[in-house]
């Protein structure tokens, strides 16, 4: 039995010897038709079949080999001129598909740290111009809740600080991304 990464060079190799015959043939070389290069991509989806069940990586690389292996085969299918080749070729694609989207939903969606940077960079962004709104009583005055002039400046204050542990948390994930 092989181990996953001799699947794993088969595969790369039949996949890039897919890709050089079909460039032939689009040259217009006669020393390679579709039947070839179906055969190469389904060669290669296999092999990356095979590393799967040899390796067993984490859930996201395996999402990923998956998605490579769909589309191997879709191009397989493309490719081949025979019909019930074509039916094998699409039912394999379907049960990889529903593979992906079973493993897909059993990975934990995260977060990006520069969404959650942007997030923060927003609210500091304002709060300091409530602080802004608030501090200068001319702007809000008896309009805004009847305010007085030490409870507008209050709030204002307190937006500030509020802006500034925001832009705090926002260049501290920054820095750590």
């Amino acid at each position: 039995m092989k181990s996953a990464d001799a699947y794993e060079r088969e595969a790369k190799k039949e996949y890039k010897n897919a890709q050089n015959m079909s460039n032939f043939i689009s040259q217009g070389s006669k020393e390679y038709n579709d039947k070839n290069v179906s055969d190469a991509y389904q060669r290669s989806a296999k092999n990356w079949l095979e590393y799967l069940k040899a390796k067993n990586p984490p859930l996201d690389k395996r999402v990923e080999i998956l998605r490579t292996v769909y589309q191997t085969l879709n191009y397989a299918k493309k490719r081949t001129p025979i019909k019930d080749e074509k039916e094998d070729i699409s039912k394999l694609r379907k049960k990889v598909g529903d593979t992906i989207a079973d493993i897909s939903g059993k990975i934990p969606k995260k977060k990006s740290i520069e969404r959650r940077a942007i997030e923060y960079a927003v609210l500091s962004i304002s709060s300091l111009v409530f602080a802004l709104i608030f501090a200068s009583f001319s702007l809000t005055g008896y309009s805004v809740l009847e305010l007085t002039q030490n409870n507008s400046r209050f709030i204002g204050t307190i937006f500030f600080i509020l802006g500034l542990v925001f832009a705090f948390v926002y260049f501290k994930r920054r820095k750590g991304k």
